[in-house]
């Protein structure tokens, strides 16, 4: 099994890429979205997070010239 470490070392340079834009990606999503509401209150917020983060990953991935 390989340690955490390791696993990062092994990864492509798509990924180690892709990996920079995530605390990008989080940071809008967040501060589009707000603060979570309680866990009850959850499944659209999740919803609603989740499509602007994958938004910003893909436009961000585009911005630095990526296909």
């Amino acid at each position: 099994m390989l340690g955490d470490n390791q696993f990062k070392n092994n990864k492509t340079p798509y990924q180690k890429e892709r990996d920079k834009l995530i605390p990008l990606a989080v940071k809008e999503a967040d501060n589009l979205c707000g603060p979570a509401p309680p866990l009850f209150e959850r499944e659209e917020w999740n919803a609603r997070w989740n499509r602007i983060y994958h938004n910003a990953m893909n436009r961000l991935w585009a911005e630095r010239g990526n296909p």
